[in-house]
């Protein structure tokens, strides 16, 4: 029996409804279609997961959930899938292999719900580094719907006997899919960041929101602020001021292992930066910083900083701040939208291309 798209939706709006439930520990969402005490097992795991992989925090495995279950609305997913006519319930499903990041908590999510919405079987690689989480979500979703039994498949190999892939990871792992799955139609993805423009004029509700932005899955994220943009001459005080509400980020070992070991070196090197006592502050052209790090540059002119954005663009996963109607709100870097495709590179249009 054909799993028509209308009821791959209704399947997606009850996950979103048990992430929300997950995510607030049973006191939001009402799950349907999935007993809550399956659910409760399933809880059991995030907590497991967290042992296996010190930088996947039980909090912000909640968190995922909740940026993931909120997409997940059906106003959001109409609005999202209905926008592409070509989708057919008839078309031979084809096989896409998706191999995925481990950086945070279920950063494959959107590729799976892309290759599944659009009517395709799902042939997936987790990342070793994330414990398995992208398989739960897969459990609940077969739950919901024994129908994706079939359409789903992990493995711990690079997915083979596909159609097309989809792959996510550094700039040096792009090179090796490039030519791996050389001659298979392809979507591979690279290093990017967020990034973030001040104006001197946030106000502290701004850059508070801001510091979950920059220390969200400690920076680990493509869509974490790694750099800002600031007016010559600018102030850091309120900014270092409000970023001390993440001291969180200190007790853990990894991050203030980091933190200091970045101290450090560029003290050896004798780096001009600014010490905030939680992370330092380095005046540098790049885009993307190390874990206890936040690069900064000066601009002079909205025109100087636009060209500048031009010039990395390709760097850049989104930027945070009022200065242009199209930036991300403070505060909702991690939260995308579904139409807010990684790489702005459109992921259902490449698959129903094929």
């Amino acid at each position: 029996m054909i799993m028509t798209l209308k009821k791959r939706i209704e399947c997606f709006v009850a996950l979103g409804d048990s992430l929300l439930w997950l995510a607030s520990k049973g006191k939001k969402g009402k799950p349907a279609g999935i007993s809550i005490d399956r659910l409760s097992e399933i809880a059991k795991a995030i907590p497991n997961s967290s042992r296996k992989n010190q930088w996947f925090m039980s909090v912000q495995i909640r968190q995922a959930m909740y940026a993931l279950g909120s997409s997940l609305q059906r106003s959001k997913l109409e609005k999202w899938i209905y926008s592409y006519t070509e989708i057919s319930d008839t078309k031979p499903k084809k096989r896409i292999g998706v191999i995925m990041a481990g950086n945070i908590p279920f950063v494959g999510a959107h590729d799976l719900l892309s290759v599944l919405i659009s009517g395709n079987k799902f042939i997936g690689k987790s990342s070793s580094k994330e414990t398995g989480l992208m398989e739960i979500l897969a459990e609940v979703l077969i739950k919901l719907e024994p129908g994706f039994q079939d359409l789903i498949h992990f493995s711990n190999d690079l997915p083979e006997n596909i159609d097309a892939i989809i792959a996510t990871g550094s700039d040096n792992t792009s090179r090796y899919f490039d030519y791996h799955y050389r001659g298979l139609p392809s979507l591979i993805r690279k290093n990017r960041n967020g990034v973030a423009v001040l104006e001197g004029i946030e106000t502290s509700t701004e850059l508070e929101n801001l510091g979950n932005d920059i220390f969200s899955y400690f920076g680990l994220g493509c869509r974490n602020v790694a750099k800002l943009f600031v007016p010559e001459k600018y102030n850091f005080t309120k900014f270092i001021k409000t970023m001390q509400k993440n001291s969180y980020v200190l007790h853990h070992s990894g991050y203030a292992a980091n933190y200091k070991y970045q101290r450090t070196l560029a003290e050896m090197d004798k780096i001009p930066f600014i010490d905030t006592g939680l992370f330092i502050l380095k005046e540098d052209p790049q885009i993307s910083s190390p874990i206890g790090v936040l690069f900064f540059q000066q601009y002079k002119t909205i025109k100087e900083l636009n060209n500048i954005l031009n010039l990395y663009s390709e760097k850049i996963q989104c930027i945070v701040g009022n200065t242009d109607k199209n930036y991300t709100a403070f505060g909702k870097a991690q939260y995308p939208e579904l139409w807010d495709y990684a790489d702005n590179i459109d992921t259902i249009r490449f698959l129903i291309s094929l």
